[in-house]
């Protein structure tokens, strides 16, 4: 039988492991309800690790684990709407990414490079087309294929790239 001495350990470590997962899902919750869906994963492991079995902590995974999982083919996207120059697309794509997270790093590098991007891609496209008006072209085949280089699957540099491989 045990002793007197083991319940208590048993009671107290009980205890802490409740405190623990009551710390690890309250925070977790927060993150959700932030939208650092990142964080509240890593808190939601911390919690079922104390109380595996929890039917509350089981339920907040399994949502947090859809948001990660849809946000996964939603980056592709992205990267295919940048590939093309479908801008305003792209835009769209994270904006719907933020509604629900804000705490995944890989779109947020994609956000910045989705700004670099258009921004180059933009400003090439009119090189190009001012070369090609002033007759430089040169200049004009230049900046197409750098154009063609940031965003290759673009219809405005393919349609270009027509244009100059008649040339």
């Amino acid at each position: 039988a045990p002793n007197h001495k083991d319940t208590k350990e048993t009671f107290e470590t009980c205890l802490e492991r409740a405190a623990k997962y009551n710390i690890a899902f309250d925070e977790a919750s927060t993150a959700v309800k932030d939208k650092l869906i990142r964080k509240a994963d890593k808190q939601m492991d911390d919690a079922l690790l104390q109380a595996p079995h929890s039917k509350e902590a089981l339920t907040l995974k399994k949502n947090i684990e859809k948001v990660l999982q849809e946000t996964a083919p939603l980056i592709q996207q992205i990267r295919n709407q940048l590939a093309s120059a479908e801008f305003s697309e792209a835009h769209k794509i994270i904006a719907s990414i933020e509604e629900k997270q804000i705490d995944d790093n890989e779109v947020s590098d994609l956000k910045n490079k989705l700004a670099d991007i258009q921004k180059s891609y933009t400003q090439l496209i009119d090189d190009a087309q001012s070369a090609t008006g002033f007759g430089d072209l040169t200049k004009a085949a230049e900046a197409l294929n750098k154009a063609i280089e940031l965003c290759p699957n673009s219809t405005v540099t393919q349609d270009l790239s027509k244009v100059k491989s008649r040339q």
